[in-house]
């Protein structure tokens, strides 16, 4: 009798883990503890790291910026790598994917540059995921 008891007790949390944050509609779902971020590294024409400002990354179905992950600010200092997207904005991108415009400027050229990744999210998803789109971004 204990067996089961302790089996039923098990099995029961089991299940419980297993719920999405208690989003409404989606079923089972199993995730992680990870924290996923999206973000692209910035170089210049001999392919050196940069530094960008004037982030500013917009969905393009709903016209409308994305939330900035945090901690501000996304730019990790000193590897030129921008964060742009995050499991924070699960709820603002479509599981089936949403074309993303995200543009910065080098900020010793003031040069602008703009490029269209594709992420995934929504909110029976577990972490936002790069469907396509660079990694590297390269200033003239």
């Amino acid at each position: 009798m204990y067996k089961r008891i302790c089996f039923a007790l098990v099995l029961l949390v089991g299940i419980s883990a297993c719920k999405n944050g208690g989003n409404k509609g989606c079923g089972m779902v199993a995730c992680t503890q990870i924290y996923t971020q999206i973000g692209i590294f910035f170089q210049d024409n001999q392919g050196n790291g940069v530094d960008v400002t004037g982030l500013k990354v917009v969905n393009l179905r709903t016209n409308k910026e994305l939330t900035q992950p945090l901690p501000t600010p996304t730019q990790l200092p000193g590897s030129h790598f921008t964060i742009f997207a995050s499991d924070t904005n699960l709820n603002e991108i479509s599981a089936q994917g949403d074309d993303i415009r995200v543009t910065a400027t080098y900020a010793a050229t003031g040069q602008t540059i703009s490029v269209i990744e594709k992420l995934a999210g929504g909110k029976c998803q577990c972490h936002v995921a790069r469907i396509s789109g660079p990694e590297t971004v390269q200033f003239n």
